[in-house]
């Protein structure tokens, strides 16, 4: 059942599936919405975000998920780690420098994720739901890894 556990501070480091949702308050929704994107009233909460909907904000990272999403290996959205031969999926539009540092976007979503995590990542993500196919990779847990490490060492690291 996807919408079963409110997200709160509480529960913030449980990981798998499903993820815990966060009711998304009407205000925020029609903000989100003059911006060209539309949210849904509940969204699941990714493992390496927290929500601020309740305070009229959107997600934000949870810096610790976040290192151990590059540095452990892990999905961001589950929080689970993969095989290395495990199919996964990354987005491959890399973000400039500028971006990253904005907090526009953060290094775990250049990271792999399980199949299933990043196709409810462009389900419920207002700005992943305007992404194309084209934008993302699939292969190897081993080999897409090395793209996103190769892309970030310098930068991340």
């Amino acid at each position: 059942m996807r919408f079963s556990l409110l997200w709160s501070p509480s529960n913030q480091n449980i990981r798998g599936l499903p993820r815990p949702f966060s009711e998304v308050p009407k205000k925020v929704r029609e903000r989100i919405k003059k911006s060209g994107k539309h949210i849904s009233s509940k969204v699941p909460i990714p493992w390496q975000s927290f929500s601020g909907f309740s305070l009229g904000h959107a997600l934000g990272v949870i810096k610790e998920h976040e290192d151990a999403v590059v540095t452990k290996g892990l999905c961001a959205y589950c929080g689970l780690g993969f095989a290395s031969n495990e199919e996964v999926v990354i987005w491959i539009n890399y973000p400039p420098v500028d971006a990253l540092k904005s907090g526009e976007r953060v290094f775990s979503d250049h990271f792999p994720f399980h199949i299933v995590c990043m196709k409810e990542v462009r389900l419920f993500c207002p700005h992943m739901k305007a992404t194309k196919d084209k934008e993302f990779l699939v292969g190897t847990y081993s080999n897409l890894i090395a793209k996103s490490f190769k892309y970030y060492s310098g930068i991340y690291f």
